[in-house]
Parts: structure tokens; C-alpha cells; sequence
């Protein structure tokens, strides 16, 4: 972390200050936490709040690369079970309304996407490029979300432990046309369904894929 070059440093810096500036002007006003993880020791920090349907936080256009890594502490106030998913994070092409990147809670599993060809959820699992992990999950709990995407694999990672792993077959794609969205879904029609409830702070996105020991390194020191 400390031999990051100073185009990932550049990165991590722009995304920062246009993270500050889309939530101000975001869909509805959220207040969150701008600490970016400065004390690690603490779970208390000012987050993200997604309270109905139609809260979320547009970050815009960002194009990681090929290689990155997308973090966020969640915790629920409400879980969907069944035909109810709970979206972390998307990155869509508002064309076509399918995800180049989406991380949420569906049918009782963690579910990572990858250049997923449906604008649906529920029917990916069995996908190349998709990896599901059961979990039972607990309401009002922090969760510490790590995800690793390299050109051939996903990793996700739960408070700095891998819980599941995947090797793919095509590399993530981040056109001009691909908007990163936080706390829902859209199936084309607004960003209105699959609502996450809940809170989210300390959010990342890295322009590189970390290693699962620097995260759970990290995560230690929390």
C-alpha cells in the first residue's frame, strides 16, 4: 500500500474529492462518513444512510481498469429475502442497463457480477463471470465488503476473510457510458429497484487489485 505510484495515488485523490461532490448533489442528500478510514478502530463514523426507494448516491463515470478493488462497511436495517435483492454497489451501462461490476445481497447470497449479460439478478449465479456465496446475515451488524477483480478471477472478502473465490473468463469493461451507483438498482427504469436499507460508510475503489493479506492486514488494524 505504501509503493502505490502516483497515478493510483492521483486516482484514489480525484475519486475522494468527486465522491464529496456527487453526494452533496446526489438524488437525495445523504451525510457520510469523509474519513475514509483515518481511524480504523472505530464503526461509529457519519455514513451513507438508504432509508426507501429512490435513495441512492451516483458516483458518475469511473474507469478503474481491468484490475481493481471495490470496499464498503455496510450494515442493514432491513434485509430482502426471496424475490427482494439488496444492491451495494452497480456499475451499469444506462443504455442497455447491464453491469459491467455489481456487488449485493440476493436470495440469501452474496452475488458478484462481472460483464453480466441480463439486467436481472436472480437468474446469474450459474454465470461464468458471476460468483454467489451463501451467508446468513444479521441486521443492525457491520460488514467489512472487499471485492478483488483481476481479468481471470473474483474474490470476495467478509470482515478480511476470503468466503469465496472464481475464476472468469471475460475482463471488466468501464466505458464513458458506465455510471457507478450506491444503494440500488435499475432494470432500465431508474434507479429504483433492489433497494439496499441500511447504512454504508467507508467506500474504496482501487485502481489495482490488492492482495486478500493486505486487506486482512487492514482490517486488523480496525
Amino acid at each position: 500500500l505504501h509503493t502505490m505510484s502516483r497515478q493510483q495515488r492521483l486516482f484514489l485523490t480525484l475519486l475522494l474529492l468527486a465522491s464529496c461532490f456527487m453526494l452533496i448533489s446526489a438524488h437525495r442528500r445523504h451525510d457520510r462518513d469523509h474519513d475514509y478510514g483515518r481511524d480504523h478502530r472505530r464503526r461509529d463514523l457519519t455514513a451513507v444512510s438508504f432509508a426507501r426507494v429512490g435513495d441512492y448516491v451516483a458516483l458518475g463515470s469511473l474507469n478503474p481498469g481491468t484490475s481493481f478493488t471495490f470496499e464498503a462497511w455496510v450494515s442493514f436495517n432491513t434485509i430482502h429475502y426471496g424475490g427482494g435483492y439488496n444492491t451495494i454497489v452497480e456499475a451499469v451501462n444506462l443504455k442497455s442497463a447491464r453491469n459491467s461490476f455489481y456487488l449485493g445481497y440476493v436470495a440469501g447470497k452474496w452475488q458478484v457480477e462481472i460483464m453480466d449479460n441480463s439486467v436481472w439478478e436472480g437468474d446469474s449465479c450459474g454465470r461464468a463471470n458471476v460468483l454467489c456465496v451463501p451467508m446468513a446475515l444479521q441486521t443492525h451488524k457491520v460488514y467489512a465488503l472487499s471485492v478483488i477483480v483481476t481479468p481471470t478471477s473474483i474474490q470476495l472478502l467478509v470482515d478480511g476473510s476470503v468466503i469465496g473465490s472464481k475464476v472468469t473468463t471475460r475482463a471488466a469493461w468501464f466505458c464513458p457510458g458506465i455510471a457507478w451507483i450506491l444503494g440500488a438498482d435499475t432494470d432500465g427504469r431508474g434507479f429504483n429497484s433492489d433497494q439496499f436499507v441500511g447504512q454504508m460508510s467507508e467506500i474504496r475503489l482501487w485502481k489495482h487489485a490488492l492482495t486478500p493479506a493486505e486487506i486482512a492486514c487492514r482490517h486488523s488494524e480496525r
